[in-house]
């Protein structure tokens, strides 16, 4: 959920937390600025995890990763 990312990467920035792993269920970014912020906010996830290879091969080839 696009929503629940964002909020819990922003957040990071501000609370210490030890370790926060992002899950997608897909990817498939609606807009430019979505893409963009998957790319610039990956660094504040120490993981991301995908549920289905096409979602993670879509998520790289985007360079979200």
């Amino acid at each position: 959920m696009f929503h629940a990312i964002l909020l819990a990467r922003l957040a990071r920035i501000g609370v210490r937390m030890p370790v926060l792993v992002s899950t997608t269920h897909n990817f498939s970014p609606e807009s430019w600025s979505r893409r963009m912020f998957y790319r610039f906010t990956d660094r504040l996830s120490t993981i991301t995890t995908n549920v289905s290879e096409a979602g993670t091969a879509a998520y790289i080839e985007a360079k979200a990763a």
